[in-house]
């Protein structure tokens, strides 16, 4: 990659700036050409030497959905951004321009990026009268109650803001918004975005990198087209992203966000929300008191933050973490990580080789796969190893119970003892062998 310097955010552009949107990932980071590069919000970088789209320069996509056929939503973060000097763009292409010069201006989430689209489009497009749009690049607004907008021609943009209103964009990165009380938003097109913002709305976009959100209370938000995001923000709302490597978030109370393609990351933050990532690699997250969380594809990652909260990781090498009070986290897949944090917290790994923590006050922790580890870190907690060649530790105070079983798996010994008690160091790992706890060395693997 050509030479590469950072200047002042206030640095004279070359040429007329482009407000842009561009993509990272988790890191704020870029890999162009296999090289990182790392970027800091505010900051302005240059780039010495001939421009060419896709090879060299900085690049980014006027179409803020374009930057989702590049950074899939679940995994990446995302920036308004504004390019000068020397620019190029690649013939045949979508939105996305290289540039000399870039300006990261503001970091943006997954709702404000959905809100840039439906805005990108509006600011592009003839408002006709009427109610119909075919045409592209047309646009139709209905203000009547209980009114319909169709907007059916590609960049095209259709607005029911009227109580009941319906608002369809079928073609190519068309926009459809339904502001009214409920209302419905439906954009079926590629990269089209559909929001319906108003109570009991209903926002659906299933074109490849649509993005739909419902921020009013009771609404719905469904993406389920290829690396879709899908964001319900209202109260008992929901939102669901299908497809791979899409994002659905329900931030609102007892909302449910569920993504089921592979990397898709779901979050509920609302209390009583319920987080569910079923694919390979997903991320799921309910932070809200009682919320729930599944991941069960594998390596993915479900945490529970809130009160009474559940986690689960089924699949192989997953993780799952229970933070809040009188939660529960369960691993069940080979290798899996099972941590409750707060207080009469359960921890259960079931899979082989998976490890339990309960570092809460009053926790339980238990593997019960073959050579499971089990852990209690906080005071008067229990720690069980059940499985094959399992092993368990616990802070003086804390209970211990190991199963010896032998090759096929038949019990032939229990102990129960307690740390810190007849020789039982605290935090060391206990195996137990001819009905004895042996101690055991501190093993990333045992054979």
């Amino acid at each position: 990659m050509p030479r590469v310097k950072k200047q002042p955010e206030a640095a004279a552009a070359e040429a007329k700036t482009i407000v842009a949107y561009k993509g990272f990932n988790e890191h704020f980071e870029c890999t162009p050409a296999g090289v990182t590069f790392q970027y800091e919000v505010g900051k302005t970088y240059r780039q010495d030497g001939p421009i060419e789209a896709c090879r060299t320069g900085f690049h980014a996509c006027e179409h803020p959905l374009d930057v989702l056929r590049y950074y899939p939503p679940s995994t990446s973060r995302f920036a308004v951004v504004e390019l000068g000097g020397e620019t190029a763009r690649e013939k045949g292409g979508d939105s996305k321009i290289a540039a000399a010069e870039i300006t990261i201006k503001a970091e943006i989430r997954l709702p404000e990026l959905i809100q840039a689209t439906v805005r990108y489009v509006m600011d592009r497009v003839k408002w006709i009268d009427g109610n119909v749009a075919s045409g592209e690049c047309e646009a139709v607004k209905e203000p009547a109650h209980g009114g319909a907008a169709t907007a059916s021609g590609d960049w095209g943009a259709a607005t029911a803001s009227g109580v009941g209103g319906a608002a369809t964009a079928s073609g190519y990165q068309g926009a459809a918004t339904a502001s009214g009380y409920q209302g419905a938003a439906t954009a079926s097109g590629d990269c089209g975005a559909a929001t319906a913002s108003g109570t009991c709305g209903a926002a659906t976009a299933s074109g490849t990198c649509g993005a739909a959100t419902a921020s009013g209370n009771y609404g719905a938000a469904t993406a389920s087209g290829w690396r879709g995001a899908a964001t319900a923000s209202g109260d008992w709302g929901a939102a669901t992203a299908s497809g791979d490597r899409g994002a659905a978030t329900a931030s609102g109370n007892r909302g449910a966000a569920t993504a089921s393609g592979v990397g898709g990351a779901a979050t509920a933050s609302g209390d009583c929300g319920a987080a569910t990532a079923s694919g390979a690699g997903g991320a799921a997250t309910a932070s809200g008191a009682g919320g729930a969380a599944t991941a069960s594809g594998d390596w993915g990652a479900a945490t529970a933050s809130g009160w009474r909260g559940a986690a689960t990781a089924s699949g192989d090498c997953g993780a799952a973490t229970a933070s809040g009070n009188r939660g529960a986290a369960t691993a069940s897949g080979v290798g899996g990580a099972a941590t409750a944090s707060g207080d009469w917290g359960a921890a259960t790994a079931s899979g082989d080789r998976g490890a339990a923590t309960a570092s809460g006050d009053w926790g339980a922790a238990t593997a019960s796969g073959n050579r499971g580890a089990a852990t209690a870190s906080g005071n008067r907690g229990a720690a069980t190893a059940s499985g094959y060649q399992g092993k368990a530790r616990g802070k003086e105070g804390n209970a211990l119970f190991l199963v010896e079983r032998n090759g096929a798996g038949e019990i032939v010994n229990v102990w129960a003892g307690i740390a810190g008690r007849d020789g039982i160091e605290p935090m060391a790992w206990y195996r137990l062998e001819h009905g004895k706890p042996v101690k055991v060395e501190d093993e990333a693997e045992e054979d």
